[in-house]
């Protein structure tokens, strides 16, 4: 699915979620990745502190249809009182120039152990082999600009500073792919 967003504040972009391989090993072997692609839908070059994806899977989300869509695995494990959106838009981020049709990626690796130190449990952890499960990505938050808006001749560093005191921009990009769980597999 490709959302294009239709706002001014939100970055000239269409998005597009998708699985690598087409199904998930519930063993972790192959590794299971979601990956997202933005491709620069304006006329001008933009430039753009882009949020990684984390260990913690920040935005991804895994459902389960038989489940009511609830949501399993690829949560958060940060409380409520420790959340800082600033700060996590700063912290894990890639400085990224897009020419008009240029795509830039960012993937993440579906987890089938517990992550932060037993805190919370593996993505898979809920998984039944043969049930089919959806990745969705909800939203996305960008830094953004048009490069004709920076200032000439200067360097990456000076270029993550602009952007750094830009606000953030949060749009819906709803994208959504299905899956299939793997059953384990004995060596």
């Amino acid at each position: 699915m490709t959302t294009h967003c239709e706002s001014q504040q939100e970055p000239p972009v269409s998005t597009t979620v998708t699985i690598s391989p087409s199904t998930c090993s519930l063993s972790g072997s192959p590794p299971f990745r979601a990956i997202t692609e933005h491709e620069c839908t304006a006329s001008k070059p933009i430039w753009a502190l882009v949020r990684l994806f984390t260990d913690f899977s920040g935005g991804i989300e895994i459902r389960d249809p038989l489940r009511k869509h609830r949501r399993i695995g690829g949560g958060s494990t940060i409380f409520a009182d420790e959340w800082d959106e600033e700060a996590l838009d700063l912290e894990d981020t890639e400085l990224v120039c897009l020419e008009p049709g240029q795509k830039f990626s960012t993937s993440y690796t579906i987890s089938v152990v517990p992550k932060a130190d037993g805190l919370k449990a593996s993505d898979i952890r809920h998984m039944v082999p043969g049930n089919t499960y959806e990745i969705t990505l909800r939203k996305r938050r960008w830094r953004w600009m048009f490069e004709d808006e920076m200032a000439q001749d200067i360097d990456e560093d000076e270029r993550r500073a602009i952007l750094k005191k830009r606000e953030a921009v949060e749009w819906k990009v709803d994208c959504q792919v299905n899956f299939r769980a793997n059953k384990l597999h004995k060596l």
